[in-house]
């Protein structure tokens, strides 16, 4: 992981936890680890995390992520994500139960 980020991302107010990041930058006798795509944790009532399957989060944020933020754009809030020799890429948050 290069990045997490916490915020109430489907509006339940228990906080959320945003994990992005891919290592393709390794020593010549390791692979690259290129199989992450984010993963979201969803705060519960018993302040535990249940895991958020992407397909159901409709997370994909693939690629040798470095760094993310949290930006306004006009009213709505997203995620602008960074890559190594990558574009960037922005994710809208629908915050909806």
């Amino acid at each position: 992981m290069n990045k997490i980020l916490i915020d109430d991302f489907n509006n339940d107010v228990s906080k959320d936890i945003l994990l992005l990041g891919n290592l393709f930058g390794l020593e010549v006798e390791t692979p690259r680890n290129d199989s992450n795509y984010g993963f979201l944790l969803q705060g519960n009532q018993e302040k535990g995390f249940d895991f958020i399957s992407n397909e159901r989060s409709n997370l994909w944020a693939g690629g040798d992520v470095k760094d993310a933020a949290f930006i306004k754009v006009g009213r709505s809030k997203a995620i602008l994500i960074a890559r190594n020799n990558g574009k960037l890429s922005l994710i809208k948050i629908n915050k909806t139960k």
